[in-house]
């Protein structure tokens, strides 16, 4: 006798998927390097292999992937470099990393892919000039100027100021 059997294997089609878990979206990154913490998992369970890449402003700098990747979830630290080959334009979001996974189906996609800016500042602020009043006590109101070329990484330039009475008369 010859016996026919049928077996029917459901295709996997569930594109894997990629998140950040860390730094903060936006976050400030200075020299020399930062980390960039990435998820990814296939409910199928058939990672193949995980994906990042790095936009300067815009521009595509580099692609690694880990080839080892595999199970249902992998959990990934990558090192971005400041200034010297990653992310070299300072300014609020001009460093962009995308994350993407392929499964061993081949499934990704659209759905898959995760994208991440941060915010790059690598200049150290300038000191500022502080111009005040002549020496002796100041009886009445006066003004204090600062004055200098501030943060030239775009992060921010905050000055921080104190007066003290010093109880002479």
């Amino acid at each position: 006798d010859i016996y026919q059997v049928e077996c029917i294997v459901p295709a996997e089609t569930t594109i894997p998927t990629a998140s950040f878990n860390s730094p903060t979206a936006g976050s400030w990154q200075k020299n020399p390097s930062f980390p960039v913490s990435v998820t990814y998992e296939d409910t199928g369970n058939n990672l193949d292999f995980c994906v990042y890449a790095v936009y300067n402003n815009g521009s595509f700098v580099r692609v690694d992937s880990d080839l080892n990747c595999s199970g249902g979830s992998a959990s990934y630290t990558w090192t971005i470099n400041v200034q010297g080959s990653d992310c070299t334009v300072q300014g609020a979001n001009t460093c962009e990393v995308r994350a993407w996974a392929v499964d061993m189906a081949g499934n990704s996609g659209s759905g898959s892919y995760a994208s991440r800016f941060f915010s790059i500042d690598y200049a150290d602020p300038s000191t500022p000039f502080i111009e005040y009043p002549a020496a002796g006590n100041v009886s009445a109101n006066f003004q204090v100027g600062i004055s200098g070329d501030g943060d030239t990484g775009g992060s921010g330039n905050t000055c921080y100021y104190a007066v003290w009475d010093s109880g002479v008369g």
